[in-house]
């Protein structure tokens, strides 16, 4: 049987979609079909990862055969006694992304042989949902530049925002990835977000102090933003002021748990007032968005790939 290619358009850049795509602790919440996926191998996700992947009653063992951040990676399955070999790529696509799913289908069982003659039928369905999950990446990826909404549980006070984010890659790498200047201004400012950091210096230390100083088209002088770090244990806390707001700005604790070779990223905002977190959120002013989280997912794969 000849392989089966699916496409997708998306707006959102490729390293975007490579975030999204490349997110299988939360493709069960990015990708519609799937209802649950369990990692089976420990370490960083890539090559000779195997996971297990329910759609709906139907589950399949899958290892992933290939990784190549940020473009493609390559699965292979086995469900009803046939193999799926797939290729999954983000092409760059003028200012967006072409998103393509390249499936080859090998019966491997008698009966999944003699089902041969239905696969013309099987393919069309398949096809089908293939573009969905390309779909429902591109809409996650197109939707990570909006700032993170405060639920209930992001929102334990009037004045406190939490926000939660898994990673896979280990601790002491993703404390880095925010404490190493070179490596923090990779990813910290949103794509699609009209400024430039222009420079940031950054003293990373209990009483050091940071500032990041960037550029905006329509801003006549560069704008610093400035504070202190109250509190620096590597790898696992870090809090600093936001003293560039005066009175309105926020401190900021973030820490990092480590899960394995995973971590868990805490950001919690404490803002002075009910009425600058609100100012906050409205402006998408708060400490981190879902295209910032992309945009460090996107680095941290590339850092692991090296």
């Amino acid at each position: 049987m000849k392989p089966l290619l699916a496409t997708f358009p998306s707006s959102a850049t490729p390293d975007r979609v490579w975030a999204v795509a490349s997110d299988f602790l939360h493709a069960a919440e990015n990708i519609t079909a799937i209802t649950r996926l369990e990692i089976l191998t420990p370490g960083p996700i890539g090559a000779g990862t195997r996971f297990r992947e329910w759609r709906g009653r139907q589950v399949a063992d899958m290892e992933i055969s290939a990784w190549s951040p940020p473009r493609s990676y390559g699965l292979l399955g086995y469900a009803m006694g046939t193999e799926f070999a797939s290729e999954i790529r983000c092409v760059p696509d003028g200012a967006g992304t072409r998103l393509e799913m390249q499936i080859t289908v090998r019966p491997q069982t008698l009966g999944a042989k003699l089902l041969s003659p239905l696969m013309a039928v099987m393919s069309r369905v398949m096809m089908k949902g293939c573009t969905q999950d390309l779909r429902d990446i591109a809409a996650v990826a197109e939707r990570s530049s909006q700032p993170v909404n405060a639920s209930p549980s992001e929102r334990p006070s009037d004045q406190e925002l939490v926000v939660t984010r898994d990673f896979n890659a280990p601790r002491e790498l993703v404390f880095r990835a925010w404490s190493d200047a070179e490596l923090f201004r990779r990813w910290w400012v949103p794509k699609s977000a009209p400024i430039t950091l222009v420079s940031c210096e950054m003293d990373v230390r209990t009483g050091g102090s940071y500032t990041l100083v960037f550029a905006h088209p329509d801003a006549p002088e560069p704008m610093p933003f400035f504070g202190r770090y109250l509190e620096v244990l590597p790898p696992s806390r870090m809090v600093w002021t936001n003293e560039d707001a005066g009175e309105e700005g926020q401190v900021t604790t973030v820490t990092f748990e480590a899960h394995g070779d995973r971590t868990r990223v805490v950001v919690h905002d404490r803002y002075p007032s009910r009425a600058a977190l609100d100012e906050a959120i409205a402006t998408g002013g708060t400490t981190c968005s879902r295209e910032t989280f992309s945009q460090l997912d996107a680095e941290l794969s590339s850092l692991i790939g090296d």
